[in-house]
């Protein structure tokens, strides 16, 4: 049975496990992408642009989708066959909702911290994000020249100063009882963060031992790049180089610096950007 409700006592259990996506020794990178079961589109269009094998192997990378479980029968055999097909679904036992989002990273990092023992580097991301990987490759190269190895290193878009939601309308409300403080600790846009592999042994043991100020939110951001960072007294490196686009994408020729972009035109913006090679 699925575990229907974010709780601390959360154990993953994996249910359909990648591990081969690991087994690989030369893979440098593993790029994990939340994703719900029922978006097939959204992985497809991935598996076949940016998350394309022949283009996450010019970096040595491998990619895995992060999924939970459904009471809907249909999407559950669709998610089956998938997996069956491509062999790279992680799905736990968590109710796959909106709630238990904290649940979902708390099983992506229990597992690559079992599993991927070789890595140098972890990207996670959404299924609504294209990832530039050779712009990524690139800002990995600069941190390389700086300090190797690249310890404790968790790079994103950082919010700051940002309040728990109190009002009870909202999908994301936070009580007083839950969250009692007037803001969230630094942490980082859910769309894509950069992670050295050692910090994801950090985050394992900081999401199994909490503290009395690391109190359980489903907010998987706040909660995991925010709050467990926060008590490992670790610092967020700032990478602002997220992008929403507009639909006529007219402002790619601007954003030719750009690593992460929020879209559900895949397709389109992997032409695109290919029509801008070789500045690309």
């Amino acid at each position: 049975m699925p575990v229907k409700h974010p709780t601390l006592l959360y154990e993953p259990i994996f249910l359909m496990n990648p591990f081969q996506a690991c087994s690989d020794k030369t893979v440098k990178m593993l790029v994990y992408v939340h994703s719900a079961q029922g978006n097939l589109r959204k992985r497809l269009a991935i598996r076949k642009t940016w998350g394309s094998s022949d283009n996450l192997n010019k970096y040595k990378a491998k990619i895995v989708f992060v999924s939970g479980m459904s009471d809907n029968f249909t999407i559950a055999d669709k998610l089956n066959m998938e997996n069956k097909r491509y062999g790279d679904i992680l799905q736990a036992n968590f109710h796959d909702t909106y709630k238990n989002l904290t649940m979902k990273a708390k099983s992506a990092i229990t597992w690559i911290s079992k599993y991927c023992k070789n890595i140098t580097y972890v990207l996670k991301t959404d299924d609504d994000t294209f990832v530039h990987l050779e712009r990524l490759q690139k800002y990995i190269v600069t941190l390389e020249t700086k300090s190797r190895p690249v310890t404790d290193l968790l790079a994103c878009n950082i919010f700051k100063n940002h309040n728990p939601m109190r009002n009870k309308n909202s999908k994301n409300y936070i009580s007083k009882r839950k969250y009692p403080w007037d803001k969230w600790p630094p942490f980082c846009q859910g769309m894509a963060y950069l992670m050295s592999f050692d910090l994801i042994h950090k985050l394992n043991e900081g999401v199994r031992n909490p503290t009395k100020n690391q109190p359980f939110v489903w907010l998987d951001d706040v909660y995991i790049t925010g709050m467990v960072i926060n008590n490992l007294k670790l610092k967020l490196t700032n990478l602002t180089i997220s992008y929403r686009l507009n639909a006529d994408f007219k402002q790619l020729q601007h954003i030719k610096s750009l690593i992460f972009f929020q879209t559900n035109e895949m397709h389109l913006l992997w032409k695109r950007l290919h029509m801008l090679s070789p500045t690309k």
